[in-house]
């Protein structure tokens, strides 16, 4: 019984000062004005992800990053920072159909200077088996990257990933992860 008490009390000194510090993060957000508005933003994200089970569901992450995404997606600097596109990532596996998060983000010019969106896409398709759908999502960020070493990056992934079909044709087993 003493030891249930004291499990309880310290389970209540961790909701405490997790409220506190989540306070602190929403305080921040709303009264940011510096150079790097989308900072707070990833940073409380971020914390959110380790400080609550299951990668943050318990702390309403989603909610979160819904507003962070209906925030920034019209701002022409956060189109191309990598963190911007890692809060759209973790949204699109939040999403009961990833893929249309995908091309939504495509479609509507979400990141599409960034290879790891289209890295991201036809990773999904491939562990589908959409090898097809894979390579013309391959093709198209071939097509939208500017940056020549994105788009030499991305194509030596799109190499990888022939490969990979390859062996799968000769039935052979693929390590995935």
């Amino acid at each position: 019984n003493t030891l249930n008490s004291v499990l309880a009390h310290k389970e209540e000194d961790m909701q405490k000062a997790l409220n506190e510090a989540r306070a602190e993060f929403e305080t921040e957000l709303r009264t940011y004005s510096g150079p790097d508005p989308l900072d707070p933003w990833y940073r409380y994200i971020s914390w959110v992800e380790q400080s609550y089970p299951k990668g943050g569901k318990h702390g309403n992450i989603h909610v979160l990053i819904e507003k962070c995404i209906k925030l920034f997606k019209d701002d022409k600097t956060a189109l191309y920072d990598p963190r911007f596109l890692q809060v759209w990532l973790k949204y699109a596996s939040m999403s009961k159909s990833p893929l249309d998060v995908y091309s939504y983000m495509y479609n509507n010019g979400m990141c599409t200077q960034q290879a790891g969106l289209y890295d991201a896409w036809s990773w999904h398709l491939e562990t589908q088996g959409s090898f097809k759908a894979a390579t013309t999502v391959y093709g198209k960020g071939m097509d939208a990257l500017t940056d020549r070493e994105a788009k030499e990056g991305l194509a030596a992934r799109k190499v990888q990933f022939e490969a990979r079909v390859l062996k799968r044709m000769k039935g052979e087993k693929i390590g995935v992860g």
